[in-house]
């Protein structure tokens, strides 16, 4: 069995003969040494590190197209399905549209037709937009004819305007009389069926 004790006595011995050259150049050997595998131990942890970093950065790599990308491609999906419907499937879309105007629906026929506005060039597509517009124009004038002959046969009542009255069945008054008091300005309208009373713009008396 050997004996680490009788080792030590031997290496110890060993240096003790050595001139102080030999072992300043033992010691200067085992310096370098020291460095060099401390110079070797830093490169493998750096390449480590740089091996580590690649390994995270490939596994965090979006795949597949960006969000932007992947919207992009929806937009024109829905722009070249609009195209073809607004081309190919135009008829349908013709006759939907004037189906619901002859059904006085000028609203839901322009409605059927507006996606279809910015693609369009068809001669047929534009002549219906016309129409429409037109029914609803005229729609529009009769309905305002309709609500001022409504407004000629019915009465008066307070809080109608002086426009309101005029618009009535009263008309226009035979003779108007002003009171001018410090709360402001009174008329009175006169009729040969009464009188009406007007606080600024609002009707506030009836006498018949």
């Amino acid at each position: 069995m050997t004996d680490k004790r009788g080792i030590s006595y031997k290496a110890g011995g060993q240096w003790a003969r050595m001139s102080w050259s030999s072992r300043i150049g033992a010691i200067a050997a085992v310096g370098v040494l020291i460095v060099a595998v401390g110079i070797w131990h830093r490169a493998n942890q750096a390449s480590s590190a740089t091996t580590t970093s690649a390994a995270a950065a490939s596994a965090v790599a979006p795949s597949g197209p960006t969000r932007a990308e992947a919207e992009n491609a929806q937009r024109e999906a829905q722009a070249k399905m609009l195209r073809s419907k607004c081309t190919e499937g135009l008829p349908e879309i013709l006759k939907a549209s004037r189906d619901l105007l002859a059904a006085g629906d000028e609203h839901m026929a322009a409605a059927t037709l507006n996606p279809c506005l910015p693609i369009s060039k068809d001669p047929t597509f534009a002549a219906l937009v016309k129409k429409i517009e037109t029914a609803r124009t005229v729609k529009v004038a009769k309905a305002a004819k309709e609500e001022a002959a409504q407004k000629k046969k019915s009465g008066v009542h307070i809080g109608m305007s002086k426009d309101d009255v005029l618009a009535s069945m009263w008309g226009k008054p035979r003779k108007i009389n002003r009171t001018t008091t410090a709360r402001g300005t009174r008329e009175q309208w006169v009729y040969d069926g009464g009188y009406l009373y007007f606080e600024g713009d609002t009707l506030t008396t009836i006498q018949n």
